[in-house]
């Protein structure tokens, strides 16, 4: 690891003065041959505006560790999460019966998470508050958003299942986050879930630009679903042969989800109605 002072500005006087304090980068490899081998660990150690690096592997977290099954739950840091040799080296793996990553502790774009394929991941059922609330705990196996609005760059949520609902991606509760050149390929949700690809719910609104929504499939909104004032952006995106088993095999929006599409492409998407 670079070893950093920590919190110490450099401060240098002449009429005014300038200071910069730098932050820590910490590596992660599943080999043992960094600072750690595990992603949640090295979450668990960083602070606001550090940078964790992970090194090519398989990654299937650790346990509870404190993340309500998952493998990654973000803390609610602003740190930058990112793998060194993109999605098709670095696998974030529930095993299925894990979610891949939480942001359910008020996280905002401050906290980047990048280059990540999250595959074979499972919503379990998670007490989100501590306080026995456990409100569509089983939605989100590839990542869930209460709350909370992180970026997301350059990943693949590959086959991933959340039985009530986004199965790629859930985000719920006022969370908007930022999305760019990601692909939700082969998520889903069960007969009576919603959204297999992602699932938008109260007030959630996220900004995706270049995404990909591909054979996924869910009861409702086989790629994506909408619901409940959620209205996200969409810009140069694509949804292709996925499929629902009742309505809206691309996408499908209810009470005052109104989405904004901009070069959007849907091909071959199936549903009943």
């Amino acid at each position: 690891m670079r070893r950093i002072f920590r919190n110490t500005c450099l401060v240098f006087f002449n009429v005014a003065f300038a200071s910069w304090c730098i932050a820590d980068t910490y590596t992660v490899d599943d080999d043992g041959k960094a600072d750690f081998n595990n992603i949640q660990d090295a979450i668990d150690v960083a602070e606001n505006g550090d940078e964790i690096l992970v090194m090519p592997g398989d990654y299937f977290g650790s346990g509870q560790n404190g993340s309500g099954d998952s493998v990654v739950r973000m803390n609610g840091k602003s740190v930058w999460l990112h793998s060194s040799n993109g999605p098709e080296q670095t696998v974030i793996n529930g095993l299925g019966k894990m979610r891949g990553i939480m942001c359910v502790d008020g996280e905002t774009s401050g906290t980047h998470i990048q280059g990540f394929r999250i595959e074979n991941c499972y919503a379990m059922p998670y007490d989100w508050d501590g306080n026995g609330n456990q409100s569509y705990a089983a939605s989100g196996g590839g990542m869930a958003n209460v709350g909370s609005s992180p970026r997301v760059s350059d990943c693949a949520f590959v086959n991933n299942v959340g039985e009530a609902g986004g199965g790629g991606m859930f985000n719920y509760n006022g969370s908007s986050p930022i999305i760019n050149n990601c692909s939700f390929v082969a998520n889903g949700a069960s007969s009576n879930g919603f959204g297999g690809g992602m699932s938008n719910r109260n007030s959630s609104s996220p900004q995706l630009s270049d995404c990909a929504f591909s054979n996924n499939n869910a009861g409702v909104g086989g790629g994506m679903y909408n619901y409940n004032e959620s209205s996200p952006s969409l810009d140069e995106c694509t949804f292709e042969h996925n499929s629902a088993e009742l309505f809206g095999g691309g996408m499908y929006c209810r009470y005052l989800s109104s989405p904004t599409l901009t070069g959007c492409d849907f091909i071959a998407n199936d549903a009943v109605e």
